[in-house]
């Protein structure tokens, strides 16, 4: 008989000041997630000409039981250096804004609407743990109310939230 260890859960990462704030000031919303992935890269690349990169989550296989297929697919992804946790949205330049110019890239995991933290995987937990440990500003956001707001307290305001 095989004892199996219980790996205790990593606890939900405290978000920053700015996303707390954005969280707080945000008109609530329900956008889809796939819907909030798209806005904000759209955002990012298109309107402000940031370098970024959005990581699907159809990279991830369905949901649901997995097939071989899916344990096929994911074991290519790994050695393809995909990591799982893999935050949505990376955006590889500083903030304009001086307030957090310091961190040289952004990290964002992104919920649909009504969504919060305490829906990322422990993954995704140990993602944004490690990249602020690295120190760049990693948060989770939810809405496209919240990351819209997060994103330009970011790169076109100056300043910090009152």
């Amino acid at each position: 008989m095989t004892a199996h260890l219980a790996i205790p859960a990593l606890a939900v990462p405290a978000p920053t000041l700015l996303a707390a704030w954005c969280a707080r000031e945000a008109a609530p919303d329900e956008s889809p997630e796939r819907d909030v992935q798209v806005n904000a890269f759209r955002w990012c690349h298109y309107d402000r000409g940031l370098l970024c990169l959005h990581v699907p989550n159809e990279l991830l296989g369905r949901a649901g039981k997995p097939s071989k297929r899916d344990y096929k697919r994911a074991s290519s992804l790994k050695a393809q250096g995909f990591l799982p946790g893999a935050p949505d949205l990376l955006i590889l330049e500083p903030p304009t804004n001086p307030a957090y110019a310091h961190h040289h890239s952004v990290w964002l995991e992104l919920k649909a609407g009504g969504l919060d933290a305490s829906a990322m995987t422990d993954e995704q937990r140990r993602q944004l743990a490690r990249a602020r440990s690295k120190g760049l500003l990693a948060d989770c956001l939810s809405g496209s109310a919240q990351v819209r707001l997060y994103l330009e307290w970011l790169f076109v305001r100056q300043g910090v939230p009152a």
